[in-house]
């Protein structure tokens, strides 16, 4: 997501299913609901204030007041209950943070599903940096950690 971010589009509807595995890489799929870069909008009349927006348990709640003036703090907050969701098995109930029991991934996925976006990490990198320093900068992590850890989980 560090990518594009930075180059203007916010997702909006990250969800484990928008997360594929696709050549031996992870891919963000689904950017049907994605808000372009500011003015590039193909259809204004998309986002409306007031109305539902990405996918109810990781939609941010601020997606529901103004979908079109979100920030990457909106992704933050649905990697926030992915990473809820991935470790308690349990899908996330709208605007309340689904939190892993103690230890690390608690905190991470706390800070990230602040209600306020201002209090989230703002970007991919200081949500990277939070997980490295919860898990005390662990070493390099290989490209396929991410399968690993979710046939663990289904092994349970």
């Amino acid at each position: 997501m560090r990518e594009p971010h930075q180059h203007g589009w916010i997702h909006r509807d990250l969800k484990p299913d928008n997360i594929l595995r696709h050549d031996g890489r992870w891919a963000v799929a689904d950017w049907g609901l994605g808000r372009r870069p500011r003015g590039q909008t193909t259809d204004p009349r998309r986002t409306q204030i007031g109305g539902r927006f990405g996918t109810e348990g990781f939609a941010a709640p601020e997606l529901s007041v103004d979908a079109h003036a979100v920030g990457p703090q909106a992704d933050i907050y649905s990697i926030g209950q992915i990473i809820g969701w991935a470790l308690t098995e349990e899908w996330p109930r709208a605007n309340v943070p689904l939190l892993p029991g103690a230890g690390p991934w608690r905190n991470i996925a706390k800070a990230a599903t602040r209600p306020d976006p201002a209090d989230r990490p703002a970007t991919v990198d200081d949500l990277l940096t939070l997980i490295g320093y919860e898990l005390d900068d662990p070493p390099e992590i290989p490209v396929n950690h991410g399968e690993q850890l979710l046939k663990e989980l289904r092994a349970r």
